[in-house]
């Protein structure tokens, strides 16, 4: 986790600086995903019930507890669908990419 929060300084520092663009920011991108997967796949999932008709939700489960629920048709586990982004993203100026919106749930 303190490696994750590390990462996370750098790329506050590279945003305040205005390097939007940058790959050092794209590294810390893939880094900081990389961190949190690392962590996310030493944990447990607890299937949750949902009262929701046609809704699936799950929980992380770690040493200090559960993680809030989290949709598993919103879920992409796992490095490669986020790694196939990052690789086209390496080959597409940032300008051109899509929006990409990665959320990390992490037991803290």
């Amino acid at each position: 986790m303190e490696r994750v929060l590390q990462l996370y300084k750098e790329f506050r520092k590279l945003v305040s600086l205005n390097m939007i663009q940058s790959d050092l920011l794209l590294n810390l991108l893939i880094d900081i995903y990389a961190e949190c997967q690392g962590t996310l796949s030493k944990c447990g999932k607890r299937a949750l019930t949902s009262k929701v008709v046609g809704k699936q939700y799950f929980s992380f489960t770690g040493k200090s507890g559960i993680s809030r629920a989290i949709n598993r048709d919103l879920y992409a586990d796992g490095l490669d669908t986020v790694d196939s982004l990052f690789h086209l993203s390496r080959h597409t100026p940032m300008i051109h990419l899509p929006k990409l919106h990665l959320h990390a749930t992490l037991l803290l």
